[in-house]
């Protein structure tokens, strides 16, 4: 570059103006590295604090769920559980001790039909041929 050409591109600067702008051009280039981080995270905040109120929204919906579920549990738990007989336990013990109860007159009582029927096969008379 000529001598001409660089007074063209600088004008009227002196060397200690270009190196003030050079000095200054570095500190703003220092400052913006340094406070990046810092900036970065202030953006952050800004947006997070304007997606807020959706977040709420969200928030409050999720609350209902989890009551609506609440409640769900609930019944659940009074079905899965001894209550003075009105649950699905309580029925179903109540379904198995009978079903037992007739299983066992079941095997007694086939026994003594089984008597009875060998008792009628031995007073019958036998089929004349």
């Amino acid at each position: 570059m000529s001598e001409d050409q660089l007074r063209a591109l600088l004008g009227d600067l002196s060397a200690v103006q270009l190196g003030l702008w050079a000095f200054a051009f570095m500190a703003v280039a220092f400052f913006v590295v340094k406070m990046w981080p810092w900036l970065n995270r202030f953006v952050a905040t800004v947006n997070a604090l304007a997606d807020l109120p959706s977040k709420l929204g969200t928030i409050a919906g999720i609350e209902q769920k989890v009551v609506r579920i609440e409640a769900q549990v609930k019944d659940i738990h009074h079905e899965t559980h001894f209550n003075s007989g009105t649950s699905i336990k309580d029925a179903t013990v109540r379904i198995e001790n009978k079903v037992d109860a007739m299983q066992s007159l079941m095997e007694h009582g086939d026994a003594a039909l089984s008597e009875r029927v060998e008792d009628i096969e031995k007073t019958l008379q036998p089929p004349k041929e």
